[in-house]
């Protein structure tokens, strides 16, 4: 889904640009990832809780073991495209 658009991996900054704390990296794949998981603290837990509703209001669709991304309601069914991007 990311190839065709429909699928991002964000996290949340506050207004100076620090990255809220999510209690893993950003494509670690251990069990500390998912969303279930509840061990990190109350702060931790909130700043999921936030990014999670956000971005479902927004029509997007989280996956269980990856805190971070965020599918498009609909968006694996998008065509990949033929496009050839100019590079520089």
């Amino acid at each position: 889904m990311h190839s065709r658009g429909a699928a991002v991996d964000l996290t949340i900054v506050d207004k100076n640009g620090n990255e809220l704390d999510m209690g893993t990296p950003y494509d670690f794949f251990g069990v500390e990832a998912h969303h279930t998981y509840t061990k990190h603290g109350a702060k931790v837990n909130e700043n999921r809780k936030l990014l999670k509703s956000l971005m479902e209001a927004a029509g997007f669709n989280s996956i269980r073991t990856e805190w971070w991304h965020y599918s498009m309601n609909g968006g694996e069914y998008l065509d990949l495209s033929s496009r050839m991007w100019k590079c520089n």
